[in-house]
């Protein structure tokens, strides 16, 4: 089989996946006899709904879009070699606008002495350096420390 034969063949399986199939199946049940051979029971027969698929229907376009170059003479394997140089070339010219249009910079976290609205113990915890959750987290643990030690029963 060629290559392009068998290229063909995925392709109209991914094709036939990616839109959908009916397909029929037959499940036969054996029994073994007397002698120890196998013998057919029952015989069903139904037919089975595969929807579409889209990952069948991705690479089905993927793979039609490819392009064979194996035909390709050297004088066309360069062309398209500049041709596809220079589009790289644009999308990063067009990335540069870009970022030069947006200053370059991105979003920074705010800085020291900003106006943001803190709550009091945010407030107290910022100037010792600390996190809000953390001052909360060692009030509480104050708070079990004080509770009655449990007692534990005696063995018997």
């Amino acid at each position: 089989m060629k290559k392009n034969e068998s290229r063909e063949r995925v392709l109209e399986g991914l094709r036939k996946r990616a839109e959908g199939l009916e397909a029929e199946e037959r499940v036969i049940e054996y029994t073994l006899d007397e002698e120890g051979n196998r013998r057919a029971v029952r015989e069903k027969t139904q037919i089975k709904y595969y929807p579409p698929d889209v990952a069948a229907a991705k690479a089905c376009l993927e793979l039609e879009s490819q392009d064979d170059f194996s035909d390709y003479t050297d004088e066309e394997l360069l062309k398209e070699k500049e041709r596809l140089l220079g589009e790289l070339m644009a999308l990063r010219e067009l990335k540069k606008e870009k970022e030069g249009a947006s200053g370059g910079r991105k979003r920074s976290a705010p800085k020291a002495g900003s106006s943001t609205v803190r709550s009091d113990e945010g407030k107290a915890a910022a100037e010792k350096g600390t996190s809000p959750k953390k001052t909360a987290r060692k009030s509480s643990a104050k708070k079990t420390a004080a509770k009655k030690p449990s007692v534990k029963k005696a063995d018997r």
